[in-house]
């Protein structure tokens, strides 16, 4: 349940995000829960409160002056399996890996190539995650959101103009989610588990080591990597404050240690840059500045 009175102010930020990185919020709340969550959404709407929605952090870079208004942690992560009609709806907060490994545990498809992306299922729709040629909005049915007037609506998948890695939600729509809807199907639990286990392997074999936000620019396309493009132009290694492009993955900026939001934003525009004049490419975030 929601109280204003757990409402705490100047909150460093940082430990909330992958980067470790980022400023105090000016007011501070977790939501450990869907109705807290609701709470708090409705206080922060009659009240004209600005406010900003944070999972566990993974695709963001809070600024080294922090945030103003409210900064509200969702970890509402309620999960509902109905077999019989072969849906899952889960809280946004929930994190997507235990979502869908408990998935596969219970011989559950439709999810496993989603299944070691960090993050809060919220998270993950909002920017359409990804990988291995796959969308999560492919298997959306239906999202409940709390939209900018504090109204509770539930709308299906193509009311949010689902893209690659974008979505309406990420473009400007003024919505919380609430609730995503996913379709399922069947499989054998061992051959589920196996999906996950070779990609969670491959992962840990490419990523590289230190605090980052995995992926920081989109691909141009499947067959050209925005990693390869920053790659072959030797920019592997290059460090502007303690902010570094990975030596293992060139679409990687790590935190070395001491890195600030400043000296992300700066390694990034000199990327892009280089990349732009070299190459003719624009390269665009995928991780998003707050």
């Amino acid at each position: 349940m929601f109280k204003p009175s757990d409402i705490k102010t100047n909150v460093i930020l940082a430990p909330y995000t992958f980067y470790k990185i980022g400023g105090p919020a000016e007011m501070f709340f977790v939501a450990n829960d869907r109705e807290s969550l609701e709470g708090v959404l409705n206080y922060v709407i009659k009240k004209d409160i600005s406010y900003i929605i944070l999972g566990t952090g993974s695709n963001v870079l809070v600024p080294d002056e922090g945030l103003k208004g409210m900064v509200i942690i969702n970890r509402a992560s309620n999960f509902i399996y109905d077999e019989e009609n072969k849906i899952v709806t889960a809280d946004s907060g929930g994190a997507l890996r235990k979502l869908v490994w408990d998935m596969a545990l219970r011989g559950w498809a439709g999810l496993e190539y989603f299944g070691n992306i960090p993050g809060t299922v919220g998270g993950a729709v909002v920017g359409n995650a990804g990988a291995n040629e796959h969308s999560i909005s492919e298997e959306i049915k239906w999202i409940k959101f709390v939209d900018g007037a504090g109204e509770i609506i539930i709308e299906p998948r193509d009311f949010f103009n689902f893209e690659y890695r974008t979505s309406r939600l990420k473009q400007g729509y003024k919505a919380v989610v609430l609730e995503v809807c996913f379709s399922m199907f069947s499989k054998n639990p061992e051959e589920i588990l196996k999906v996950l286990q070779e990609d969670d392997n491959r992962r840990k074999s490419n990523n590289p080591t230190g605090s980052s936000c995995g992926s920081f620019f989109k691909n141009i396309s499947e067959d050209l990597p925005a990693g390869k493009i920053i790659d072959d132009l030797g920019l592997k290694g290059l460090q502007v404050g303690g902010a570094k492009v990975s030596e293992e993955h060139a679409n990687f900026i790590v935190n070395t240690g001491y890195a600030a939001a400043k000296d992300v934003k700066e390694l990034a525009e000199i990327v892009a840059k280089k990349v732009k004049e070299e190459m003719g490419y624009e390269l665009e975030r995928e991780v998003v500045y707050l």
